[in-house]
């Protein structure tokens, strides 16, 4: 029993905002479910979960359903004042698009294999390894307007940033490997 979530997006690094895309896996002894969502959280609110296949959702066009071992390109990037967010699943040919609003500072760029739920209470599922490929970031300008350049890959304020996630005891339970170029694998530990 246990749940993950993988995806890519930008803040959460330093703020509680934050505007993500990607796919959930949920297992339990009645069985497993998967799918593809993104999410926005906006300053001191709940965030806002939007998955394929929920008929009240912006995706409700969408009708992908992420399976283990599905090749996934995924991101989110902000234009003409709005966040974009792409989910393309390319083993079952299915592209999902959608855009959202959210007052976020884009002060981070992430790849991320967490537990989306508070605290992350629920137990982590053995995933076994995720491998991320082709992650970057670019900034054409900062939230004020001041051109930056290009960055590093999977960077906070410059600076490339590996975080381990940790359990309610403490436990590591999921742990980024070395970058390799725009590569790097996230490993399973542990449930809790």
């Amino acid at each position: 029993m246990g749940i993950a979530a993988i995806s890519v997006g930008l803040d959460g690094y330093g703020n509680q905002q934050q505007e993500r895309v990607g796919t959930s896996f949920f297992c339990s002894p009645r069985g497993a479910k998967s799918t593809a969502f993104y999410s926005v959280c906006p300053s001191g609110q709940a965030c806002h979960d939007f998955q394929v296949g929920n008929p009240r959702s912006p995706w409700a066009g969408c009708s992908v359903i992420p399976a283990a071992g599905d090749h996934i390109t995924a991101a989110v990037y902000f234009r003409d004042g709005h966040f974009n967010f792409v989910f393309v699943d390319a083993t079952q040919h299915a592209v999902c698009k959608a855009q959202a609003d959210n007052a976020a500072p884009r002060s981070s760029a992430e790849a991320t294999v967490d537990v989306p739920v508070p605290n992350g209470a629920a137990p982590l599922i053995n995933f076994g390894a995720v491998n991320f490929a082709g992650f970057f970031a670019h900034s054409d300008g900062d939230a004020q307007g001041e051109d930056e350049g290009n960055h590093d890959q999977g960077e906070a304020n410059g600076h490339t940033v590996a975080v381990s996630m940790t359990g309610p005891q403490s436990a590591v339970r999921a742990e980024p490997g070395k970058r390799h170029d725009s590569r790097f694998t996230v490993d399973w530990k542990a449930s809790l």
